[in-house]
């Protein structure tokens, strides 16, 4: 989801979800922006946005949400996943 949108995507997303309701998002860890090709996605590119921890969990808060959880994991391949566990209050 490009930065420009995050915010109002997460509004969607508390508006829909019951009270109390909890949302979990994934995204790649770091900065800027870059494109993905594997073999699982057809070879074709995929625009990914790159997420630091603190930034992302801003956006979570502007959107009417409280953090659970929010931590970053690394696969066996060196990459870094966000991982964030937020509640509609």
């Amino acid at each position: 989801i490009d930065k420009k949108e995050i915010v109002n995507v997460l509004k969607e997303f508390n508006r829909v979800l019951k009270k109390d309701g909890v949302v979990y998002a994934s995204v790649y860890e770091g900065e800027g922006e870059k494109d993905i090709v594997k073999p699982e996605y057809g070879d074709e590119k995929r625009h990914m946005y790159l997420y630091k921890q603190i930034e992302m969990e801003q956006y979570f808060m502007d959107a009417g949400f409280k953090i659970i959880k929010s931590e970053v994991n690394s696969t066996e391949e060196g990459k870094n996943w966000l991982e964030v566990f937020a509640r509609k209050e």
